[in-house]
């Protein structure tokens, strides 16, 4: 079985390893850190130096996850120390990890060890564990875990049922299978604190985030002939309700749900002249990740997501990118 035979590759690279690297992508949301802190975890258990990385903080919506202010930021470290082993999490390209140019420049070569759920993942490591049939790659750490009979205590099961809730819309959208839902209550079954996931996701929403879901909403451009939706938001647009992207979590998910939608794409404005676009469905015969792909992104069949550069322009009810 070739995945059986890439976990047991995985298993003894690390053990061999002697400094690891855990990385995970840029901005990165409940699925990416859930699955580094897990990781942290294996790693601790089996006594191996690591750190974990990113190239941008997570969300203080994630504070209460044990190992939160363990995440280091500065890409020096890199040159500082030596790391024989990296593992990237969650991240299609190492570019949208952030790494790509800091790999480029180290004086040495570690082994890189790629493991993801994303059926747009380039496979860049020298080994790659891609699963596209898991709700996210938190499921795939806690496959790895129990294969390895690594103890799951409660602060790794914390981590692991936050990645699976917020990837999976709370056990809602598409990516929720049968899997999905048993371990969830696996980790239930480990101790893993539901009551503080789900008051730091679902009930810490503050009034500025529904400002911004509403501007979204206002600018909204159905095209009857696609059924489908777009809508906007610029960089002045977070600075005047003084808030970040992280606050937009949940909006694509919940106007895909809306009755005669085919799919939608919100776009927003990000620095140095880039637009995200972010497209969903909740529909099997419509593939989103194809069109990200031609943009350029990547992603799964119902969430994809693209960076162009450009500006957007809102005229007479139409949303335009300026590409310069």
């Amino acid at each position: 079985m070739p995945q059986q035979s890439t976990i047991e590759q995985i298993k003894r690279q690390l053990q061999v390893a002697k400094k690891v690297a855990i990385i995970g992508h840029q901005n990165p949301d409940g699925d990416a850190l859930g699955a580094l802190l897990a990781f942290y975890e294996i790693l601790k258990f089996w006594q191996k130096e690591s750190i974990v990385f990113c190239t941008t903080p997570a969300s203080q919506t994630f504070e209460f996850l044990t190992n939160y202010n363990q995440l280091v930021h500065d890409p020096l470290v890199f040159s500082e120390q030596e790391f024989d082993t990296i593992i990237v999490l969650d991240s299609g390209t190492l570019a949208y990890a952030g790494i790509d140019q800091i790999l480029a420049d180290l004086s040495y070569k570690p082994t890189i060890i790629n493991i993801d759920h994303h059926q747009s993942n380039d496979f860049y490591g020298q080994i790659n564990f891609i699963n596209t049939k898991a709700s996210s790659t938190c499921e795939i750490v806690f496959e790895l875990a129990r294969q390895w009979q690594v103890p799951i205590n409660k602060d790794m099961a914390t981590a692991l049922l936050n990645g699976i809730v917020t990837d999976t819309s709370g056990l809602t959208n598409p990516a929720t299978t049968d899997r999905s839902l048993l371990i969830a209550g696996l980790l239930m079954k480990y101790g893993a604190n539901f009551k503080k996931i789900s008051a730091y996701n679902v009930r810490t929403k503050e009034p500025k985030m529904l400002k911004i879901w509403g501007l979204a909403m206002q600018r909204i451009v159905y095209d009857p002939q696609l059924h489908s939706i777009t809508t906007f938001l610029t960089l002045t647009d977070f600075a005047n309700l003084q808030v970040d992207e992280n606050k937009l979590e949940g909006l694509s998910n919940f106007l895909s749900g809306l009755k005669d939608v085919n799919f939608t794409l919100l776009l927003t404005e990000k620095e140095s002249g880039l637009i995200k676009g972010s497209f969903r469905t909740i529909h099997d015969h419509i593939d989103v990740g194809a069109l990200a792909q031609k943009l350029g992104g990547g992603g799964h069949q119902k969430a994809a997501g693209f960076v162009i550069k450009g500006k957007l322009v809102y005229n007479d009810g139409e949303i335009m990118v300026i590409q310069n």
